[in-house]
């Protein structure tokens, strides 16, 4: 979908383009060229998994505290852990 935008928006000829910094050396196009490409493809990959692992880490945060209210079985506890619960939802 990135690839996909940026063609949509500059065109292909000019996307492309944006691969090659402007006034690189030309001994430096083979090395530059497959360094560019890989990281166009493998940086949305790099930025998603911290996304997507503190995502999992919140929902397992906020399910400890819910469980911690069936596990002690008390109400005193409940509305700690309710409101511990509900700042990291908001969070």
């Amino acid at each position: 979908m990135i690839q996909a935008g940026g063609i949509r928006k500059y065109g292909l000829k000019h996307h492309l383009q944006n691969i090659i910094p402007p006034g690189i050396p030309v001994w430096l196009l083979p090395i530059m060229i497959p360094v560019e490409l890989m990281g166009q493809f493998t940086k949305p990959f790099a930025l998603c998994i911290p996304i997507i692992a503190n995502m999992i880490a919140g929902h397992i945060v906020i399910l400890a505290f819910i469980s911690m209210i069936f596990i002690l079985n008390s109400l005193f506890v409940f509305p700690y852990f309710s409101i511990f619960a509900l700042f990291i939802s908001l969070l």
